[in-house]
């Protein structure tokens, strides 16, 4: 069971569920949002690069 799921493992007195019971199972990440992600962050590590190329040209015709 996950973190709010009724039948969930409460602390002594707390009220709230336990720790091993908040976790997320790997499961539950999407693998096509990762995948997206890291194209995203190559996407914008390529685009910082182009920039700099950009402004070290710039700087060198100024």
């Amino acid at each position: 069971m996950r973190c709010g799921e009724t039948g969930a493992t409460v602390d002594a007195g707390q009220g709230r569920p336990g720790i091993a019971e908040c976790f997320i199972d790997a499961d539950e990440f999407a693998l096509g949002s990762s995948k997206m992600m890291d194209v995203i962050m190559l996407a914008i590590g390529l685009g910082f690069f182009v920039l700099s190329v950009g402004y070290c040209y710039a700087c060198d015709r100024l």
